[in-house]
């Protein structure tokens, strides 16, 4: 039975049968220097450094995630803008599938003096092996860059197969 008890080996078994998690989709990488963001554009989040990526679906010169298989998928970033941001700066953070915007995973607009913006979110989707995913970002105002973090705290992207 699959995510039950199993009496015959004593501990609980997942959706795939077993319970470890190196043989599924899961990836997580982060930002390793400040990003400049065009104004009223869509940019691509440079996420250039994976600490984790356990099948190989993480291309770092194509900063996406590929998934080798289909499934449902929770997708999950954060950004932070540098302390520079001013008042009235939106930032919008998306998830991009196949090359188009496909979910909004957060939106913030400044107020107040001028200072970071952090915005994150998650969403779960269904992909088919092949389809990728990128994480984009907009802003209405000139001058913004992303923070690079290279702990993956502030600016993050992670993809995990939940089923």
């Amino acid at each position: 039975m699959n995510g039950a008890l199993d009496g015959s080996n004593g501990g609980v078994i997942n959706p795939w049968g077993d319970n470890t998690s190196a043989p599924r989709s899961y990836i997580f990488s982060r930002i390793s220097a400040e990003q400049a963001i065009a104004q009223n554009a869509f940019t691509k989040v440079a996420f250039d450094s994976p600490w984790s990526d356990h099948l190989s679906e993480y291309s770092v010169v194509n900063r996406r995630f590929t998934a080798k298989k289909s499934g449902i998928y929770l997708v999950e970033a954060g950004v932070q803008t540098t302390s520079t941001t001013p008042s009235g700066a939106v930032l919008v953070m998306t998830v991009y599938k196949n090359g188009g915007r496909y979910r909004d995973l957060g939106t913030y607009v400044k107020s107040g003096a001028i200072g970071e913006i952090l915005t994150q979110g998650a969403v779960s989707m269904e992909l088919t092996a092949g389809e990728h995913l990128e994480i984009w970002v907009y802003t209405n105002v000139s001058g913004m860059s992303l923070y690079g973090n290279p702990d993956g705290i502030l600016c993050h992207f992670s993809v995990t197969q939940i089923a």
